[in-house]
């Protein structure tokens, strides 16, 4: 019975100015992706390792695996995006999640300077003051006016956001 200790995670992250959206692209050794959909499969049957075509084993009860399944299920990504798609793309709104959960891990990561400058972004906001559009006519009430500032902030920050709540906005 053979086993695989030298796989570690690498993940890529990367703001993709094309698009605008951040991109992680997900890597576990040379393992293929069609093999790591599987082992996560088989961490969330509860199996305690899993068997490579090479016959080589691995312990799923790792913490690096198990941040990895966390990290996806909470990110929303199922095994059909997997099978999908080998690069995830998600909300530029997740840029501090996904960074405070790699800076606990041992996991190997490659962020591209654009990613590194919108967690500086995000992590600097200045309070800034937007002037109403010169079309509302109408008195707003306070917490539609920081209603109002908050949506201008992620908008100018290109965040994007809801307002979900019947504010008159």
């Amino acid at each position: 019975m053979k086993s695989k200790q030298s796989n570690t995670f690498s993940v890529g992250l990367r703001v993709s100015e094309e698009i605008d959206l951040l991109e992680l692209d997900l890597n576990y050794g040379d393992i293929s992706k069609e093999e790591l959909q599987q082992l996560f499969r088989s961490y969330r049957l509860k199996k305690k390792f899993f068997r490579l075509t090479d016959g080589s084993f691995i312990d799923l009860e790792t913490e690096d695996i198990g941040k990895m399944v966390q990290l996806l299920d909470n990110l929303n990504v199922s095994s059909k995006d997997m099978e999908a798609q080998s690069v995830f793309r998600l909300s530029k709104g997740l840029a501090l999640y996904v960074d405070d959960l790699f800076d606990e891990t041992t996991v190997e990561i490659q962020k591209n300077e654009e990613f590194h400058q919108l967690i500086e972004t995000i992590s600097n906001m200045e309070q800034e003051h937007y002037e109403l559009p010169s079309g509302i006519h109408a008195q707003l009430r306070p917490y539609q006016e920081i209603g109002y500032q908050w949506l201008m902030t992620l908008a100018d920050h290109q965040l994007g956001g809801i307002l979900a709540d019947d504010m008159g906005l």
